[in-house]
């Protein structure tokens, strides 16, 4: 067990690393793990995020077998597959969502056909065709689907400027998750 003096905080602009890594003097740190002068890995990080993988391939080639090279996307690969998991889990939720609206306003028009069966019938006797009276109630059913987008829209815009305003009045969700 060493003791070390804290003399400053940095933020390294990831939230994890902040909560694991120290910096402090090579030479103490290897005095403390006890493996003289050697050192165990070395963190780079580059202005362009872009370059990364290219210089770890380059690194890795230049190094050989002996050594371990990983990129940010290696070692952050199970974030970025549980990312596009999501994306297909979202997308099957979103969709069995739409079904069912589909199948209430469906089943809304066929109640709305049925209750009208007397007034359909009546139409019917004053000369109204059959293809006028499903062209009724298919107008029925966008005008009723547009009312539902309309209003759909209007409350998710309505809830997403509220969430905004509860984030930024009482910071529901930390920044330094993201980062």
């Amino acid at each position: 067990v060493v003791k070390f003096k804290v003399v400053g905080i940095i933020d390294l602009g990831k939230h994890e690393y902040n909560q694991r890594m120290i910096l402090t003097d090579l030479e103490v740190t290897q005095d403390m793990a006890e493996i003289g002068s050697r050192f165990s890995g070395v963190l780079l990080k580059f202005k362009n995020i872009d370059e990364a993988r290219e210089i770890a391939k380059n690194l890795r080639r230049e190094l050989g077998t002996g050594f371990i090279v990983r990129d940010w996307y290696e070692v952050n690969e199970n974030l970025f597959e549980a990312v596009s998991i999501e994306k297909v889990v979202i997308f099957f939720v979103i969709l069995i969502i739409v079904i069912a609206a589909a199948f209430n306003v469906a089943s809304t028009l066929y109640i709305n056909v049925i209750s009208r069966y007397t007034e359909v019938g009546l139409l019917r006797a004053i000369g109204v065709t059959q293809k006028n009276i499903v062209q009724i109630f298919c107008w029925q059913g966008l005008i009723m689907g547009s009312i539902g987008l309309i209003g759909g829209l209007i409350l998710g815009i309505i809830l997403c400027f509220l969430f905004s305003w509860a984030e930024r009045a009482f910071t529901l969700i930390p920044g330094s998750i993201y980062n």
